[in-house]
C-alpha cells in the first residue's frame, strides 16, 4: 500500500469517507464492516482506493455506494462478481465455502446447485 499522492486518489478517498459518513453502504457492507476503526488505503498496483476496518474487511465505491470487497484465496471482488465466478466454475472448493458465508438465505437457495451437498 502506498501514500495517497495524486489528486485522483485523494478525490476517491474523500468520496469513500463521504459515502461512509452518509451511511451509503450496501447491506453486505453494513453487515461485515465496522466503521469504528476505518482507515483509507491506496493500492499502488491496482490504483484502488478503499477503506479497511480493524478486521481487514474492505469496502470500496461501487455504483454510488460503498460495497464489501471480498478477498478469497485466489479471487477477489464484489459479491456479484464472485457469484459470477462461482457460476463459471472459477472458484475452488475452499473459495466456494468462503463465499457461502457471505450469502443471504435467498442467495443460498438460488445458488444451491453450485455447492457440493454435505460440504457446506
Amino acid at each position: 500500500m502506498g501514500n495517497i499522492k495524486c489528486s485522483r486518489e485523494r478525490a476517491l478517498a474523500l468520496e469513500c469517507w463521504t459515502l461512509l459518513h452518509k451511511n451509503q453502504l450496501t447491506e453486505i457492507a453494513k453487515n461485515h464492516f465496522s466503521e469504528d476503526e476505518a482507515e483509507v488505503y491506496f493500492n499502488t498496483q491496482s490504483g484502488n482506493v478503499f477503506l479497511s476496518d480493524a478486521d481487514y474487511n474492505t469496502i470500496m465505491e461501487n455504483g454510488g455506494e460503498l460495497d464489501l470487497f471480498i478477498n478469497l484465496d485466489e479471487n477477489e471482488g464484489f459479491l456479484c462478481d464472485l457469484i459470477d465466478n462461482l457460476k463459471d466454475g472459477d472458484l475452488n472448493s475452499e473459495e466456494t465455502e468462503q463465499l457461502y458465508s457471505y450469502l443471504d438465505d435467498d442467495q443460498k437457495e438460488e445458488l444451491k446447485k453450485y455447492f457440493v451437498e454435505g460440504k457446506i
